[in-house]
């Protein structure tokens, strides 16, 4: 039986330190962090790659931490031309705009924090003092009473 694909996770690319891929619904994000020079990855080969995949792949955008073009730090399309607007997490979904800054917006590695929330939430009131991009307050809301 086939596993249903994940609506979002994040990986690093094996022999590239600095280099992080992201799924966002059927959108690859692949982030350059600033690789280091031993590091031999061709963006359009790895984007080919994701295309042709079984992974359900149609967009795939890249970041360049590094870049000093402030439209390359936000994203440019490698292929397919439309970004989600909106990821689903456990059920809650979570707006998206993939390009405003030179991150994703979206953390993907709190996913076990938003997890150990709606866990322990139950009755409880939460106050989030640190709400950067809003998906703690946003599971608080949905997972507590």
């Amino acid at each position: 039986m086939r596993q249903p694909k994940p609506a979002v996770c994040s990986t690093g690319y094996e022999g590239c330190p600095g280099l992080v891929l992201d799924r966002y619904a059927s959108t690859l994000v692949i982030l350059d962090h600033g690789l280091s020079s031993d590091c031999e990855v061709s963006f359009e080969e790895l984007a080919g790659w994701a295309l042709s995949s079984e992974l359900g792949f149609d967009t795939v955008l890249l970041k360049q931490r590094q870049a000093k073009d402030v439209t390359l730090r936000n994203g440019r399309l490698l292929a397919g031309s439309a970004l989600p607007k909106q990821v689903t997490e456990d059920g809650i979904p979570y707006a998206l705009d993939l390009q405003m800054n030179q991150d994703a917006g979206f953390y993907l590695d709190t996913r076990n924090l938003r997890r150990w929330l709606r866990e322990q939430a139950d009755g409880k009131k939460v106050l989030n003092t640190f709400a950067y991009t809003g998906s703690l307050g946003i599971a608080a809301a949905r997972w507590c009473s």
